[in-house]
């Protein structure tokens, strides 16, 4: 049975079709009232739908093609008071797989929350804390855990997070350390540890991080410091 995610997405994008729906004009800055010319069905692909949208320029044979997708949510308990229909689709990839994989996700997403809590690790989004936990299932094949403070990539973390995917090995889930440190002082892009069962990919420029946080970060290779 899909989950609040699939549901939902499903119910958004069927709004956000009739909003767009052929001839609706939208004022685009530079360019003017340009008029949607097509709009896609929405398709389900892994539980997560997607859409096209085709608007024209004012006249004139010109395009752009613009692409919607469900990737993420803050579903809070609010949203399970709404009631919703019976299921319009069937996807039988998803049926065949998900409930397992979607058990194993939440097993190893709530094992790692403990481990962290364990460790003696904050979790949460504000700015004091440690680690963020990303915690939709979109499926994913992995846990996204953003580290929020150079100090808390430690060895130990990595061996913690190497531990957990290794009991969900049927799966070869990994769990992902994004660094997401201070905007104003940090100047990498899209750096991270990808921690897999039988791997660890450090996937950073160590010695940029050792002039920009020195003596901050463990798990850097001492030569950099």
């Amino acid at each position: 049975m899909p989950d609040k995610f699939t549901r939902f997405g499903e119910f958004f994008m069927q709004g956000l079709v009739k909003t767009l729906a052929e001839g609706t004009v939208v004022q685009v800055p530079h360019v003017g009232a340009c008029t949607v010319s097509y709009v896609s069905e929405p398709q389900l692909l892994q539980s997560g739908w997607s859409m096209n949208v085709d608007i024209s320029f004012p006249d004139s044979y010109s395009k752009m093609t613009i692409g919607m997708f469900t990737f993420g949510s803050c579903l809070m308990k609010d949203t399970e008071s709404i009631t919703l229909p019976a299921l319009t689709y069937s996807n039988e990839e998803d049926d065949a797989r998900q409930k397992e994989h979607m058990d194993a996700w939440y097993r190893l997403l709530e094992s790692l929350e403990d481990g962290l809590e364990s460790m003696g690790y904050s979790v949460g989004s504000s700015d004091g804390c440690d680690i963020y936990l990303i915690t939709d299932y979109m499926p994913s094949d992995g846990i996204s855990a953003l580290a929020l403070k150079p100090s808390v990539l430690k060895p130990e973390l990595i061996r913690l997070c190497q531990e957990l995917v290794g009991q969900e090995a049927k799966w070869n889930f990994w769990i992902r350390l994004g660094f997401d440190f201070p905007k104003e002082k940090h100047k990498g892009f899209d750096e991270n540890i990808l921690v897999w069962p039988d791997r660890v990919v450090h996937d950073y420029d160590a010695a940029r991080l050792a002039k920009e946080f020195p003596g901050e970060v463990p798990v850097l290779d001492q030569r950099y410091v």
